[in-house]
């Protein structure tokens, strides 16, 4: 997987005081490979990813299923792992993303998002463990952010 250096900036305009968070950068040319599934709803996600990246400065977004790897249809969802520092819990920041979505939802409609948020660190624990839910997602997951 990427490492979080690799494509961070710091935010030139933190008010004094206050935690300075790395910019991470969305990486479209990733996003619209045509040798990805997800190339075909590059339009509908970009704009979740730039709240995300906005709002929650995620040390990785990571897609993964069936427009990472698999083959998608009319029925399937858009599954993304969001890595970051946990605020509340995995659970309320996982339900804060989702709101902050909310005002998208009228522009992208019938577009069934699935966020999951992990800890770096518990990720990797889950990784070092055995599971192979998160292995997979970590070896064929397809890093946007």
């Amino acid at each position: 997987m990427e490492t979080p250096a690799s494509t961070s900036k710091l935010r030139a305009n933190a008010p004094e005081g206050r935690k300075r968070f790395p910019i991470k950068k969305i990486r479209e040319e990733v996003l619209r490979d045509a040798s990805y599934p997800v190339h075909r709803i590059a339009d509908k996600l970009l704009p979740f990813l730039r709240v995300l990246v906005e709002q929650f400065h995620p040390e990785q977004g990571i897609l993964f299923g069936s427009f990472a790897y698999g083959s998608p249809d009319q029925d399937s969802d858009v599954d993304l792992l969001v890595v970051k520092a946990i605020d509340r819990s995995q659970t309320a920041d996982a339900t804060a993303i989702r709101k902050a979505f909310r005002p998208l939802r009228h522009l992208v409609a019938n577009f069934p998002l699935d966020i999951m948020v992990r800890a770096p660190e518990d990720l990797k624990s889950r990784i070092e463990r055995g599971s192979s839910f998160h292995s997979e997602i970590a070896r064929k997951g397809l890093v946007l952010i």
